[in-house]
């Protein structure tokens, strides 16, 4: 029988264990237990042909402007990266897009460069359960019952 793992911790697979996996995901979201690992990205382009601030560009520039020396992030690089408190950068010494303003307002942090304090844990909380409220229904979970625990009136007497 496979065993599926979250937050090291064993759990028998079925649909009845899904609410407990993702009880032990929220509880680590909500602690900041969560491993580094959160978000993977590939470029689809070059740097100087995305036309939007996107996350994974955004972290892309940020790789570039610490490590100027590094391998650059291009078509197929992985990006993995993290969300973040706002902040800002300036771009000017990297080669965007004209569509770009040269200072950039971003979101998420490549791992390499994230300190445990930059992460935004009310948005990573809500980006987890957006995610998972798709799959759950899905499967006919409800996160509000199964997840967060709080019963209805009506579910008592069904």
């Amino acid at each position: 029988m496979p065993i599926h793992k979250a937050s090291h911790v064993v759990v028998p697979p079925g649909k009845g264990n899904v609410s407990k996996i993702i009880s032990i995901c929220a509880c680590a979201a909500r602690y900041s237990l969560l491993g580094n690992d959160f978000l993977s990205v590939t470029l689809s382009k070059k740097i100087d042909q995305y036309d939007s601030w996107t996350q994974p560009l955004q972290a892309a520039v940020q790789l570039i402007l610490a490590f100027p020396d590094g391998e650059k992030p291009t078509v197929g690089s992985l990006i993995s990266f993290i969300k973040t408190k706002p902040f800002k950068i300036q771009t000017q010494s990297i080669k965007l897009s004209d569509k770009l303003s040269r200072g950039g307002d971003c979101s998420v942090k490549p791992l390499q460069l994230a300190e445990k304090s930059d992460v935004d844990i009310p948005k990573v909380k809500e980006l987890l359960k957006s995610t998972l409220l798709q799959l759950l229904d899905t499967i006919g979970i409800s996160w509000e019952e199964s997840i967060e625990g709080q019963k209805s009136l009506d579910s008592w007497f069904s």
